[in-house]
């Protein structure tokens, strides 16, 4: 085996927002009580949550004591267990982590993979990528509600731009879109599970007929279950045949049937997933500019659309 894969990049701010929100909340410790063991304002607190700022790194160090983790936990903005999963659970056709460390501001992350400059990429999707998604799923699956996700911080920042950053017709719909996804929390919570963050044909190559993934950089560990799929065929079919709505969803209707033997609620996770990739581009871009550009973001509305009215599997009361 031969490497040649290596990655540097910094710092993560919403990923340590997300893991600061988590982890005060566990503590149950509210923005101001942990402010105020700081010496900042609650409003400080709130913006390291929502990914705006970060803390001083002079206060790091009495950031980690009071949440009980380290201060490498807090810059990786995950807890040393969570980053051994992988191996505990035993889950197959991923990458051996080399290097995983810091330098300064720098996490250096290095993996293993056998894929080779320019090698093929394989447009297609079958039932290799559903039990490679079906597999972590089953590995680490548990039910939380959708304020202990990682969807959550997400959710919080297009609640705050809904209507004032966002088009009224873009805001209707993702507003019915999280509606669902807080009443479906409400109802008995919401089956989520480790999530590779970019499994794409992009980020896959095939040894022996096994199907291998790599580049783990966006993944989480507490995002709604099989939103991997729904990733994988709105980039398939969105940037790898280059179409429109109708392709995307005529991609996901014509493998829907396969997908429901795994996922059971395939368009509620769908929307989960839509919801997660439009805070997830909105919060990386200037999206007071870019948010209601439709080349950036009303193919997958469109979809969303599509799923809000003709799903059967979510109320619509």
């Amino acid at each position: 085996m031969w490497y040649n894969y290596f990655e540097v990049r910094s710092v993560d701010n919403n990923k340590i927002g997300k893991f600061i929100l988590n982890t005060r909340k566990e503590k149950n410790l509210t923005q101001k009580e942990l402010g105020d063991k700081l010496f900042v304002t609650d409003k400080a607190v709130s913006k390291w949550e929502r990914g705006v700022s970060l803390p001083d790194i002079t206060m790091l160090n009495k950031l980690s004591k009071i949440l009980g983790v380290s201060v490498n936990d807090i810059l990786d903005g995950t807890k040393e267990s969570n980053r051994k999963i992988d191996v505990n659970k035993e889950i197959e056709n991923i990458p051996k982590v080399l290097c995983d460390k810091h330098a300064g501001k720098m996490h250096i992350f290095a993996q293993s993979t056998e894929k080779t400059f320019n090698e093929n990429v394989k447009l297609n999707f079958d039932e290799k990528h559903l039990n490679f998604v079906d597999e972590i799923v089953k590995k680490t699956a548990k039910v939380c509600k959708v304020e202990d996700t990682d969807l959550y911080n997400e959710i919080l920042f297009l609640k705050e731009n809904l209507y004032k950053n966002i088009s009224d017709e873009y805001s209707d719909i993702i507003k019915r879109a999280i509606e669902i996804i807080e009443k479906e929390s409400d109802d008995g919570g919401i089956k989520c599970s480790f999530s590779h963050g970019d499994f794409t044909p992009w980020n896959i190559y095939y040894r022996d007929n096994q199907m291998q993934a790599f580049d783990f950089e966006y993944s989480s560990y507490n995002m709604p279950a099989y939103i991997d799929i729904y990733h994988y065929l709105t980039q398939l079919s969105l940037l790898g045949y280059n179409s429109g709505v109708k392709k995307a969803i005529s991609i996901y209707e014509k493998y829907k049937p396969m997908i429901e033997q795994k996922d059971e609620c395939c368009d509620f996770s769908y929307i989960c997933y839509l919801v997660h990739i439009l805070a997830f581009y909105f919060m990386r871009t200037d999206y007071v500019k870019d948010i209601n550009d439709i080349n950036f973001s009303g193919e997958r509305i469109g979809v969303l659309r599509y799923l809000l009215e003709n799903t059967s599997q979510i109320h619509k009361d």
